[in-house]
C-alpha cells in the first residue's frame, strides 16, 4: 500500500512538472508575464500597401504551429481563421470563410503570399499579392540567404535555399556577419545541418525554434550568447558543444529537444537559463566550473543519471533538476550554497514520496559530498 501510495504521489509530480515546463514564459521585451498566449508579427508591403499577419499561439512556443490562430490586415481589412501547416517557412492558413491560402515568411517578414482571400465584410475572395518586398526588417539577398546590415555588421535573417549542409558566410560585401536573427531558421521541416562562422557573436531568441529538420549545428568560437529558445523544439538534435566563447546559455535554449543526448558547455558559460535543457534526453552532462547558476526547470524532465554541481555554483533554481526520473546520485562540490538560493523540489523525490526537498533538506547539514537514493527506496542520503 506504501509502495502504491509513493508511485501515484510521483505520477503526480512527474505531471505538475510537465504541465510547469509547457507553461515556462520566454520573458521576451516585447511580451509581459504570465501564462497567456504570445503573439508572433510577421509584415511585409505590397503595392505601397503594409501586410501584417499576427499568429497566436495556444502555448507560449514563439513558433507558428498547426492549429494557432492568425489575423491577417492590410489597412482597414481583416482575416481571420487557423494555421492548418507549418512546413519550411511555409504557413498553410485556412480563413474563417474556408478558404485555404499560403504565407511564406522569412526572418520577421513576409515574403510572398499565394491564393485568395473573402475579408471581413467583403464577399468576393480578393487575391493576394504573389510578392511582397520590405517588411519591417528590410532585407536583402545574397545567395541563398537573406540579411540587414547595421552599420558595419550583417545579421542573417533567413535561407531560401534547398541544400541539406549550410555554411553561413563570415563576411558579406566585406562586412562581417555577427549574428543569426530571430527566427532566421525556425521551422524547418527538411533534413539540415548548419555551420556557424567564428565571425558570429550571437545567436538570437528563437533562431532555430521548431526546426525539427535540423540534424547538427556547428557553433563558431565567437559565439557569446545563445538567446531564448533559440533550439527549442528541434527535436531532430543529437549532439551539441558550445565553445569556450559563449558565457550564457539562454532560457529555454535548447528545451524539448528529446534527441539531445550529449551536450559539451564550454567553460567560459557562467549561466545556465530557465528550462535551458529541460525534456532533453541528456544522460549525462559535465557542468563546468564558470557556472555560478543553475536556472529554474533547467535539466528538468531529462535522462540524467548523475550530475556533480561544481564549486563555483551559488544559487540553483526551483525544479532545476525535478522529473529526472534516473537521477540517483547528486555530487555537490561546494557546500556554500544557501537555504534561500537552493530552490524548492531542486531535486527528484525519494523513493519513498517524502517529496522534492528530501535533498535539500540533507544539504544543509551535510554540505559538500555525494548523495544518492538507491533505486530500493531510501530518502537522499549523504555516502
Amino acid at each position: 500500500m506504501k509502495n502504491m501510495k509513493s508511485n501515484m504521489l510521483n505520477r503526480y509530480r512527474l505531471l505538475a512538472i510537465i504541465s510547469l515546463m509547457l507553461v515556462i514564459t520566454f520573458a521576451l521585451t516585447s511580451c509581459g508575464g504570465g501564462a497567456s498566449p504570445q503573439t508572433v508579427t510577421y509584415t511585409g508591403t505590397a503595392g505601397g500597401k503594409t501586410y501584417t499577419l499576427k499568429i497566436i499561439e495556444n502555448t507560449e512556443r514563439y513558433a507558428a504551429q498547426s492549429g494557432d490562430a492568425y489575423e491577417l490586415t492590410v489597412g482597414t481589412k481583416k482575416s481571420s481563421g487557423k494555421v492548418d501547416k507549418v512546413e519550411n517557412g511555409v504557413l498553410t492558413l485556412k480563413s474563417n470563410s474556408e478558404e485555404t491560402f499560403k504565407a511564406t515568411v522569412l526572418g520577421n517578414n513576409i515574403t510572398g503570399f499565394t491564393g485568395s482571400v473573402t475579408w471581413d465584410g467583403e464577399s468576393t475572395p480578393t487575391p493576394l499579392p504573389s510578392e511582397l518586398t520590405g517588411g519591417s526588417n528590410n532585407n536583402k539577398t545574397y545567395g541563398d540567404f537573406t540579411y540587414t546590415e547595421t552599420g558595419n555588421t550583417v545579421t542573417i535573417t533567413g535561407y531560401i535555399g534547398t541544400e541539406g549542409s549550410v555554411t553561413i558566410p563570415a563576411q558579406i560585401d566585406g562586412k562581417p556577419v555577427t549574428g543569426i536573427g530571430e527566427n532566421a531558421f525556425s521551422s524547418w521541416t527538411d533534413p539540415i545541418s548548419v555551420t556557424i562562422p567564428n565571425s558570429v557573436t550571437r545567436i538570437e531568441d528563437r533562431a532555430f525554434i521548431g526546426s525539427k529538420g535540423l540534424t547538427s549545428i556547428t557553433i563558431g568560437n565567437g559565439v557569446t550568447s545563445i538567446g531564448i529558445g533559440a533550439f527549442w523544439d528541434c527535436r531532430g538534435l543529437t549532439s551539441v558543444t558550445i565553445p569556450n566563447s559563449v558565457t550564457s546559455i539562454g532560457k529555454m535554449a535548447f528545451g524539448w529537444c528529446p534527441g539531445l543526448t550529449s551536450v559539451t558547455i564550454g567553460n567560459s558559460v557562467t549561466s545556465i537559463g530557465d528550462g535551458a535543457f529541460t525534456g532533453s534526453g541528456l544522460t549525462s552532462v559535465t557542468i563546468p566550473n564558470s557556472v555560478t547558476s543553475i536556472g529554474d526547470s533547467a535539466f528538468a524532465g531529462s535522462g540524467l543519471t548523475s550530475v556533480t554541481i561544481p564549486a563555483g555554483v551559488t544559487s540553483i533554481g526551483s525544479g532545476a533538476f525535478s522529473a529526472c526520473t534516473n537521477l540517483t546520485s547528486v555530487t555537490f562540490a561546494t557546500g556554500s550554497i544557501s537555504d534561500a538560493n537552493f530552490g524548492s523540489d531542486a531535486f527528484p523525490a525519494d523513493n519513498l514520496g517524502n517529496g522534492g526537498n528530501t535533498l535539500k533538506t540533507a544539504y544543509s547539514t551535510g554540505k559538500a559530498g555525494t548523495y544518492t537514493r538507491p533505486a530500493n527506496g531510501t530518502v537522499w542520503t549523504k555516502t
